[in-house]
């Protein structure tokens, strides 16, 4: 296989299959593997076979030599840094793979002592080794504080004949004096007198150690304290000198550093940066067990779920190595090493362990003495909450620097970044849950809390033009968030009921948006926080109509019905004080006359009282020729009424008013466009107009597909069953009524979901289903019935029992 192709089917490879190959060939046996990712080695084998096969090795399970020893082979060849000498040496003999060149490099072998602390980093190890046998000769581990740098550096130098710490200390005004260590070396390790100049010294020690026949590594602890943004500080300048000499002389020892900071010395040379990444949620799995503890994760789950203490745990503290192990204790004496209690108990306080909060406050009061402007960037950041939105995209940041010199804007954001503290995450930036606690904790405690949080809020807010989507809706949002917890619910409220183009409406309202959307309980909650702050008129005319049609959508009918009337009154008030003003108010506040009323109909349809619902849509027609008011509601109250006229058996008039509708040629709303399909078809359906009927549905999941609105989706597949159920084609019915079912549970649509059990039941009781349509039916009442709507009740029970028409 040439290079090309081999590259090409390396990146088919997915990162589990990543993760599964490169611990192949570091040696490890089957049940380390099984272990290190919490499934069975059969389990495991099977990944090997599957990634065999990518790379066309075809074999059954249970040939494994050939398998692994051409992997073994292949990457030997063209990608050499991912095979270990125990792995080679595994399969030499046994496959006959060919001799391997004896390493003039130090390579560190893996750890023959098992260390039940040292989880997760055998990938790591591999990497070092890579690095070694690449020439490089210094090496810079760094990543946040306890992330596990330390440990995985000491677990390295084990395979190391000789092994000359440093430990550079914990403050700045404390660090070890390099010229004394220096000295130290010299004289105890190297047989060497020191000299009173350093210069001196340090040729002596780069001589002794270019003539070493041992196996030398320098391992040079927690060098940030002596640096400040990434230059080594005047006191401690003769670490410039050191580190040159050991880039530049090429000798045969290793340097390992362990660092919070990258190293910025433009004179420095030669270092290998590696960013050690964090444990994964499998390897807290595995500590945990080693030392006990029970998780509550099954030994053989391949994937932890996201709703397990232990998942949680782990990301809360971005998989902290330290963390990890400061737990272990506190797991044992306070919940007998049951780690899900432990995590119902605390996950409140995340840094109530004062090891864990001194870990991170240090960062913060080291950042602090650095740089005062990513402190400040830092502790800004503590007003985002990443939890909708995950990520803050890196203009959001910019805007945090709103009094930072814009030219050192971009420059800060990438300092941050570069010491850890913060994380890259798809498109932007976030913080782990622990590290916001203290960035929160000390935003709030200062002054700049309101001015950071209406800048974070202002910065959401321009960032989505549109909303096309889900992800789009919550991101406006974001700004809700923000003002509510500066007490501002004026600014909140506007956020709602701002407006903003979509595919179909120039201006439509954020709310109304997450009502399109299927955003619904978040929206109710949300409003229900400033509905009664928001000052009378325009605002409050909105927002109530806006938590009307989510009440109505959640079940919440009788309630809803209250809202719109609310709404209705503001709007015909505010409508009859609006004769001074422009036509524009005088046209937003006849809109919102008129869908209030017209919301009130929807309301009534879905309490099965149609007598009442053609009354009200009959009045709210009328007042579309009274008042001004867009064209499009009176289209609105020609669909409702066609369908309406077709349930009361008015054919007639169902007719006509399907033909006006038909005919309109009105610029409509996303709202009016997908029900105009749905009563359009509801309409045909009951006139036996069942071609008419099937293929308007169809254009209604068109329509809703291309627009994202899941709810007519929904109904419209719950239409289409009736139809096909009707015609006798029981399995397209029942194939639709699952989806529409399980899609209106998804959104919390409760009377459309009640309706399509209903539905669904019909369809099961036609074909013999008695269990089945029994348990949908009595669902559908129970719903109707925690309604208040006694007529869908009643409607339901004699449909099921054949004394009604469904209609």
């Amino acid at each position: 296989m040439n290079k090309s192709s081999f590259d090409e089917k390396f990146q088919q490879l997915t990162k589990h299959q990543e993760a599964v190959l490169e611990y192949l060939l570091s040696g490890a046996s089957d049940k380390a593997a099984a272990a290190r990712f919490c499934i069975q080695e059969t389990t495991y084998r099977k990944h090997i076979q599957q990634i065999a096969q990518k790379f066309g090795f075809k074999a059954e399970l249970g040939e494994r030599s050939d398998k692994r020893s051409a992997l073994t082979e292949l990457f030997r060849e063209h990608k050499p840094e991912w095979v270990s000498a125990e792995a080679l040496a595994k399969y030499i003999e046994s496959d006959n793979l060919a001799p391997v060149v004896a390493q003039t490099s130090p390579v560190a072998e893996p750890s023959q002592v098992s260390n039940l602390n040292f989880v997760g980093r055998q990938g790591a190890i591999a990497d070092l080794n890579a690095f070694i046998n690449s020439g490089q000769r210094v090496i810079l581990i760094f990543g946040e504080g306890g992330k596990g740098k330390s440990m995985l550096a000491k677990e390295f130098c084990k395979a190391f004949d000789l092994v000359l710490r440093h430990d550079v200390g914990q403050e700045t005004q404390n660090v070890t004096s390099i010229e004394n260590k220096v000295d130290e070396w010299l004289r105890r390790y190297l047989d060497e007198e020191p000299a009173q100049d350093f210069d001196v010294s340090l040729t002596r020690l780069l001589r002794k150690l270019q003539d070493s026949r041992q196996r030398i590594v320098i391992w040079i602890d927690n060098l940030e304290p002596a640096l400040e943004q990434g230059l080594f500080v005047a006191a401690h300048r003769n670490y410039v000198k050191l580190l040159r000499g050991l880039t530049e002389v090429g000798l045969q020892t290793v340097t390992l550093i362990t660092s919070r900071e990258q190293i910025c010395e433009p004179s420095i040379k030669g270092i290998e940066l590696y960013e050690l990444q964090e444990l994964q949620a499998a390897d807290w799995h595995e500590f945990y067990l080693s030392h006990g503890i029970a998780t509550g994760v099954a030994p053989e789950i391949e994937t932890i779920s996201e709703t397990s203490a232990l998942y949680q745990m782990h990301n809360a503290y971005g998989g902290n190595a330290e963390a990890m192990s400061i737990f272990k204790g506190d797991i044992c004496r306070e919940c007998k090493g049951n780690l899900e209690a432990y995590w119902q108990k605390n996950k409140a306080e995340l840094l109530r362990h004062p090891k864990l909060a001194n870990l991170i406050e240090s960062q913060f009061n080291k950042l602090q003495q650095d740089s005062e402007w990513e402190y400040r960037l830092l502790c800004r950041m503590g007003c985002f909450r990443f939890q909708d939105v995950p990520y803050v995209p890196e203009q959001g940041l910019l805007e945090l620097l709103w009094d930072a010199p814009e030219r050192q804007k971009a420059r800060i954001v990438k300092a941050l970044y570069d010491r850890c503290l913060i994380k890259l995450f798809d498109e932007g930036y976030y913080l782990h849950p622990v590290v916001r606690a203290e960035a929160i904790s000390r935003l709030r405690s200062g002054e700049e809390w309101e001015v950071t949080n209406r800048k974070a809020a202002q910065s959401w807010i321009e960032s989505v033009e549109a909303i096309e989507k889900p992800e789009d809706a919550l991101t406006a949002f974001e700004a809700y968030h923000h003002y509510i917890s500066i007490d501002d619910l004026r600014g909140a409220c506007n956020v709602i009921i701002e407006r903003r183009p979509n595919k179909l409406a120039k201006h439509s309202a954020l709310g109304i948006s997450f009502y399109r959307l299927g955003l619904l309980n978040q929206m109710i909650s949300s409003i229900n926080l400033v509905k009664d702050n928001v000052d009378p008129g325009y605002s409050q005319c909105r927002i109530f109509n806006i938590l009307g049609d989510l009440l109505w959508l959640t079940g919440s009918i009788h309630e809803a019905i209250f809202y719109h009337d609310e709404s209705g009154k503001i709007a015909s008030n505010c409508l009859k004080l609006s004769k001074a003003y422009s036509n524009d108010i005088q046209t937003d506040f006849g809109n919102l006359n008129v869908v209030a009323l017209a919301n009130k109909g929807l309301c009534k349809i879905d309490l099965w009282e149609l007598e009442e619902a053609a009354s009200i849509f009959n009045e709210c027609l009328l007042l579309t020729y009274e008042i001004k008011c867009h064209l499009r509601y009176r289209e609105t109250s020609w669909f409702c009424l066609a369908y309406l006229s077709s349930c009361i058996g008015s054919k007639e008039k169902a007719t006509d008013f399907l033909y006006k509708s038909e005919c309109s040629e009105t610029a409509l709303t996303e709202w009016g466009r997908g029900y105009k399909f749905l009563f359009l078809g509801m309409t045909y359906k009951n006139l036996d107009l069942s071609k008419k009927s099937i293929d308007t549905y169809n254009q209604a999941i068109e329509f809703s597909e291309e627009y994202y609105y899941p709810q007519v989706k929904a109904k419209a597949l719950n239409g289409l069953a009736e139809l096909y159920r009707e015609q006798q084609d029981f399995s397209r019915a029942l194939l639709h009524h699952i989806e529409a079912v399980n899609l209106l549970e998804k959104i919390g649509a409760k009377c459309d979901f009640a309706d399509a059990l209903f539905q669904r039941a019909l369809t099961y009781q036609a074909i013999g289903e008695a269990e089945k349509s029994q348990a949908d039916s009595e669902e559908a009442i129970r719903l109707f019935t925690g309604m208040n709507a006694p007529r869908q009740v009643e409607r339901v029970q004699q449909t099921m029992n054949g004394t009604s028409n469904s209609r």
